[in-house]
This record gives C-alpha cells, sequence and structure tokens, in this order.
C-alpha cells in the first residue's frame, strides 16, 4: 500500500508559502519602497516554485521528464540561494561587494551549466530511472547515474551563502538584541541543517530521505514572523510620529465622521483657536459647537468636498474663541480610519494676514488717490500757467515785436548799422514767441480745448513723427459721445507717454495708432511699433508706464501690454459713457 507523505508535505508546503510571499510582495512595493520585504516575498515565491519542482521530479514518469524538473529544480534552487544572499545584505546593511558579487558570478554560472549538461547540474551520466520506496511505503522516481562535478560548486556556493547570512543575522542579533532578529537566525540555521540532509541525500550518502524539507518551512515561518512583527513595529512608530505632527502642528486641525460630522480627534491648535476644552469638542459636531455660526456654510463646504473630492485653500469666517469673527484657510480631504470613512480638515487662521492686506489696500488706495490729486493739481497748474504765458508773455512779445517793426519802418533812412539792429531784434522777438507757444503747447495744447481730442491727437502725432523721424500712422474716429474732459486730458497724457516709449525705448521704425469707440461704446487707444520689444524679464513697470496705468485705473479703464521680440501692442480701454 502507497502512503504518501513526502509529496502532500511539498504541497502543503507551496501553499503555506504563497501567502507569506503575497503579503511581503504588497509591503514591499508600498511607498517608501521596502527592498527587504520584496527581496523576502521573492524568496517566498522561489520556495513554492522549488516545492512544486520537487514534487514533479519525485513523481515523473520517465527519464526525459525526470532531467527536466531536476534541471527546474536546480535553477530555481540557486535562485533562491541568490535572493537569500540579496535579503540579506538588504536586511543586515552589511554588503561586502566583492563577496556579493562572488555570489553573482557563481549563480550566473551554475545556472549556465544546469541549463547545457545533458544531466542536469545533479549527474554527470545517467544509468536509468527507478522506483524508490520510502520506510513508510511511498513510491517515488530516482535516478541512477553519477554525481557531476558541478554538483558540489553548487554545495559550496549554497553553504557559502548560507554562512553569510548566519554571520551577517548574527552580528545584527548581537546589535539590537531584538527577538524578531532571533527568529530569523533560527529559521536560517533550520533551513543550513535541511540543506545538508538534502546534500548528504543527494550524494547518495544517506539512503533514508527524511523530511528535511520542513527546513524551508521553518525558514518561512520564522522570517515571515520576524518581518511582519517588526513591520507592527514600524508602523507604530510611524502612527506615533504622525500623532505627534497631529497635535504639535501650529495649525488646527480636527478629524471628523463624514456620516454625521462627530468630532473624533482634534489637536491643540484647534482647542486654542476655538477656546475649548478637549473633553467640549470629542463627541460633538462643529454645528453643536458653533464654529461656523450657520449651518449652511458647512453644508456648503460638504457639498464642494463630494463633488470635488478634496478642498484647498478655502476661505471661510468662523466664530472663534471668546466671540470673535475669525477669517480661516481650511483644507479638507478623506482619510480612512478605524472608525470608517471621515474628514481630515486643517484649518488656518489668517485673520492678522487678512487685516494687514485690508490695511496695505487701504494705503495703496489713498497713495493712489493722492497721486491722482496731485496729477489732477499739476494738470490744474499747467492749463493756468499756460494760460498765464499765453496771454502776459505772449501779449508782451507781441507789443515788442510790433514796436520794433515801427521802429524799423521810422529808421528807414538811419545809418545801415541800427537797421540791422533793429531787425535782429525783431527776429529775436519773433523766436521767443515761437518758444512761448511750444511751451504752452507742450503746458496744454490749444488743440485739446479747441479742436477735441482726437483732433489734438492726430495733431500730436504728425509733431512727434516729425520730430523722432518715425513713419506714423493713425486712425481717429468720431468720439461720438464725446469723452468727459477729466478723461480727455487723460488720456491725451496717456498718448503722450506712449509714443515718448516709442521714441525712447524701442529703436522702431513704424508706428501705427487709433483712438475710437468700439462695438459695446468702449473707447479704446491702440498705441502698436516694429520694435525690440519690452524686456522679457521686468521686475515691475517703468514711471511712464506706471503713470499710465494710474491714469488709466482713475477711469476705471484697463492696461493690456503684448511684447515679442518683433515689436509692442499697448491697448487702453475705458468703459462706456454713462446712459
Amino acid at each position: 500500500m502507497n502512503h504518501a507523505i513526502l509529496v502532500p508535505t511539498l504541497y502543503v508546503l507551496a501553499g503555506i508559502c504563497l501567502p507569506p510571499a503575497g503579503i511581503h510582495l504588497y509591503i514591499g512595493l508600498q511607498r517608501p519602497r521596502n527592498a527587504a520585504h520584496l527581496a523576502f516575498g521573492a524568496m517566498s515565491l522561489l520556495m513554492c516554485a522549488l516545492a512544486w519542482s520537487s514534487v514533479q521530479a519525485l513523481q515523473a514518469p520517465d527519464l526525459p521528464q525526470e532531467l527536466a524538473a531536476l534541471r527546474l529544480n536546480f535553477a530555481v534552487g540557486l535562485l533562491f540561494v541568490a535572493a537569500l544572499a540579496t535579503f540579506t545584505a538588504l536586511y543586515t546593511g552589511e554588503r561586502p561587494r566583492p563577496l556579493l558579487a562572488a555570489f553573482g558570478l557563481a549563480v550566473a554560472v551554475l545556472l549556465t551549466a544546469d541549463l547545457l549538461e545533458p544531466g542536469s547540474l545533479l549527474y554527470a551520466q545517467v544509468v536509468a530511472l527507478r522506483r524508490c520506496t520510502l520506510p513508510w511505503n511511498e513510491e517515488l522516481a530516482c535516478v541512477q547515474g553519477r554525481i557531476n562535478p558541478w554538483f558540489y560548486g553548487m554545495i559550496a556556493l549554497t553553504f557559502a551563502v548560507y554562512a553569510y547570512a548566519l554571520a551577517a543575522l548574527g552580528r545584527r542579533y548581537r546589535r539590537t538584541g531584538h527577538p524578531a532578529e532571533l527568529w530569523i537566525l533560527l529559521g536560517v540555521v533550520a533551513l543550513a541543517l535541511s540543506g545538508i540532509e538534502g546534500a548528504l541525500v543527494r550524494l547518495q550518502l544517506l539512503d533514508f530521505v527524511s523530511l528535511g524539507h520542513l527546513g524551508y518551512l521553518g525558514l518561512v515561518v520564522a522570517m515571515s514572523a520576524a518581518l511582519l512583527y517588526e513591520y507592527r513595529l514600524e508602523v507604530r512608530r510611524s502612527q506615533q510620529r504622525i500623532l505627534q505632527l497631529f497635535r504639535l502642528s501650529p495649525a488646527a486641525i480636527v478629524l471628523s465622521r463624514v456620516d454625521d460630522g462627530c468630532i473624533l480627534e482634534a489637536n491643540d491648535a484647534f482647542l486654542a483657536l476655538f477656546g475649548r476644552e478637549r473633553s467640549e469638542v470629542m463627541g460633538r459636531t462643529s454645528t453643536e459647537l458653533g464654529m461656523y455660526g450657520d449651518a449652511a456654510v458647512r453644508a456648503e463646504l460638504i457639498r464642494r468636498l463630494r463633488e470635488e473630492g478634496q478642498l484647498r485653500d478655502t476661505e471661510v469666517e468662523v466664530r472663534a474663541g471668546g466671540g470673535r469673527s475669525a477669517t480661516v484657510s481650511i483644507s479638507t480631504d478623506y482619510v480612512e480610519a478605524a472608525e470608517g470613512l471621515c474628514i481630515l480638515t486643517t484649518l488656518l487662521d489668517i485673520s492678522e494676514i487678512k487685516r494687514h492686506e485690508r490695511e496695505l489696500q487701504a494705503a495703496q488706495e489713498r497713495l493712489r488717490e493722492l497721486a491722482l490729486s496731485l496729477q489732477s493739481r499739476l494738470e490744474e497748474e499747467r492749463v493756468a500757467l499756460a494760460r498765464d504765458i499765453h496771454d502776459e508773455l505772449g501779449g508782451a512779445l507781441s507789443g515788442l515785436r510790433i514796436a520794433l517793426g515801427s521802429l524799423s519802418l521810422g529808421a528807414a533812412g538811419a545809418q545801415p548799422a541800427l537797421l540791422e539792429r533793429l531787425r535782429g531784434l525783431e527776429r529775436s522777438a519773433v523766436r521767443a514767441m515761437g518758444i512761448v507757444h511750444e511751451l504752452c503747447e507742450r503746458l496744454r495744447p490749444p488743440a485739446l480745448d479747441d479742436l477735441g481730442l482726437a483732433e489734438a491727437c492726430r495733431y500730436h502725432l504728425e509733431q512727434w513723427a516729425q520730430m523722432v523721424e518715425v513713419a506714423a500712422t493713425g486712425r481717429f474716429g468720431a468720439l461720438v459721445p464725446p469723452p468727459a474732459a477729466a478723461l480727455e486730458t487723460d488720456l491725451f497724457r496717456i498718448f503722450q507717454e506712449l509714443l515718448t516709449n516709442v521714441a525712447r525705448h524701442s529703436g522702431a521704425s513704424e508706428a501705427w495708432t487709433s483712438l475710437e469707440r468700439d462695438e459695446e461704446g468702449r473707447l479704446v487707444l491702440t498705441v502698436v511699433d516694429n520694435g525690440s520689444g519690452l524686456p522679457a524679464r521686468r521686475e515691475s513697470d517703468g514711471l511712464g508706464l506706471l503713470g499710465v496705468r494710474e491714469r488709466a485705473h482713475k477711469h476705471a479703464g484697463s492696461v493690456e501690454i503684448e511684447s515679442d521680440g518683433s515689436g509692442t501692442l499697448v491697448r487702453v480701454s475705458f468703459p462706456p459713457a454713462p446712459a
């Protein structure tokens, strides 16, 4: 009667090795990657393959299948030895490169020999395949043949790796004294004893086939238990670190259930923000604590969280400790906890930041108002000064010119030198009148008051083009309804500044301008040039463009600038005139 024990035991070994393989491969693939767990997961898979290939060899019906199973068995065994060396190096941190390189080279050579040798690594010459009966009447396939010298090399490599693993693990155990280290060390001892028994049987020095392969099982159980124990300890330590970070974080953090909003955990910063004791907060909801003042605020946050999956830097008003209103930046996300699906919320009190922002904005607005007031006063002074220069100085120069002309006519028969002197004074008076006229134009162009904004811009463009020698084209439409007087003045000054920038900075040879109302009634000024464009990296606008923006902002206008290496486009737009 055939009592099968060895083959079922090998199947059991293969089955037992599969779960640890999956568990440790899964742990190893988590971030951050754990190479030691990956190496042990590979060892467990190779143990399964080793047990399965052993069954195929023990139950082979003929010699070719027996040799194929033996070849596979030895190849898997060599890979297992390599995995054990890798695991030891990763787990203990002892990585003697020459030794590990020698192990790798030996494994590669022996795998090649196993593939090329006709009788695998075990047999140099095969005589026959026979059936062997174990003491408990289990029949197995056995090969008669002469041992291959390559097999001695495999034995030497295997026990060299065992010796390296035992030495490295022993030193680690002496350093740490941790029980898990001892379990792993005992597992390798069991594996080494199993290897000795297996080698004696393969060398036909031991007829009795024991259950020494159970050493593999001992290794899997001991090492897996030790690694899982260490992994749980590391997870616990990681949880402790996270909890410490949670409690010491300067940001307020709270963990609540999704279902009912019940608070499960809150850090000290959260308690300080809302002026509560831990006993007052735990087990209650934000609505019961009156955090948001209005329950609709929390409902809106939950709605957005469900739609978007998370919230980032959402500003809301909350009722903080002492009854004060605080502005907080909220970030929320879903997290899995022991209590089920929860919401992790971080609240950062930005009340002081918002207050400083409001103060800064108010200060900027006051500065802008001051600048606009100065511009208005300056424009008024320009108008007054232009009027005074035109009326007083211009009138005086006109009278002087008339008087000099009369003297020249009366002195027609006088000495030539005196007559020439009078005519020279008359020419000087004419030049002075021209200078006065130019000053008046700069201070306040008469065309702006006499002809309107469009014609004043057209006249200024013609004068500017002649002065800077730039080919300029302008399109000035009918501005109906006409802009207000203040807007006319600021828009003309903007036009002057943009043309000045073209002449001063761009190096353009051509310029195109337009001033008109678009289909929506907006007043749009456009200046385009074919110059070098604005610098690619500008920290801020220059004073000229800053003045343009301020003047536009005064009338709720906008400034758009597009620039590249082939030119610059500036578009200034103002909203339609009120009906």
